[in-house]
């Protein structure tokens, strides 16, 4: 989960990263945040793919939450693994497709052709943090969503 506040907020300052921006265009971090679970091979949104055996991951599910105010988006993601810094990057890229620095056709390109992409950054990290675990002999329940009120 990465959660991004886009207003400054002192008490969420420690699980959440502050975004300045201008303004992000919501329905289309909709469609790209939907992109992300059809794809499977996740080479050129891992830092180090090269020191996996595969790149392959299988995204259940991907999706973006907007706090009532609006001035804070979750993104969630759940998956059978995550490669390394595969989040950060995938969140750097959504954000750059809100904001209109890449168009949909860039964001989607990033597994045609199994080709690499000239926009690589990662997010900030202050606001990743894993929320569950689940193995198939131990299921427990997710805590409450205390970031989004």
């Amino acid at each position: 989960m990465n959660t991004t506040s886009i207003s400054k907020n002192p008490f969420l300052s420690s699980v959440s990263a502050h975004y300045q921006t201008t303004g992000l265009d919501l329905d289309l971090l909709k469609i790209g945040v939907a992109h992300i679970q059809t794809l499977t091979d996740f080479r050129h949104l891992c830092l180090t793919p090269d020191k996996f055996v595969n790149t392959f991951c299988f995204m259940y599910q991907s999706q973006m939450v907007i706090s009532k105010d609006g001035k804070q988006i979750c993104f969630r993601f759940t998956a059978n693994r995550f490669l390394r810094s595969m989040i950060r990057i995938i969140v750097s890229r959504l954000i750059a497709l809100g904001e209109g620095v890449i168009t949909l056709d860039e964001f989607k390109d990033v597994n045609r052709n199994n080709q690499s992409f000239l926009f690589r950054t990662m997010f900030f990290p202050e606001g990743l943090h894993l929320t569950r675990v689940v193995y198939p002999y131990l299921e427990r329940e997710p805590k409450a969503n205390f970031l989004l009120n």
